[in-house]
């Protein structure tokens, strides 16, 4: 294993190894990282990321994109995607329960909206 030196990120101290990069922990001082530490670390940040990449549920196909509608857990929470469109779900929607149906209506629903009217500032 070849490790980067430690940079300080924009966030928290970080570490990169080939293309994964990694913040440390908050309770965690980097100058006191070994070796092993630092592996672990960049084995927990990798098994996270695999994680957060896999659906929850896969639905049908959706009828717009002919892609699968999927379940996702993200950042905010649960979402749907057909692949195009995101969807949240929201906090009172079961991600587990959701029907095909009820999932087309709301990707069909953000579409409508269309994008977010959220101006990034600078």
């Amino acid at each position: 294993f070849h490790f980067a030196p430690c940079e300080v990120g924009a966030k928290a101290p970080e570490r990169q190894r080939n293309d994964i990069i990694t913040f440390f922990p908050m309770d965690i001082n980097p100058l006191d990282v070994t070796l092993e530490s630092g592996i672990d670390i960049l084995k927990k940040s990798k098994a996270e990321k695999e994680k957060a990449a896999k659906p929850l549920r896969t639905l049908d196909i959706s009828p717009v994109t002919g892609k699968p509608v999927l379940v996702k857990d993200g950042r905010f929470g649960p979402y749907l995607t057909d692949g195009v469109t995101n969807c949240s779900l929201g906090k009172k929607r079961d991600p587990e329960k959701i029907t095909f149906e009820e999932a087309v209506e709301l990707i069909a629903k953000k579409v409508e909206r269309g994008p977010s009217k959220w101006k990034r500032r600078g």
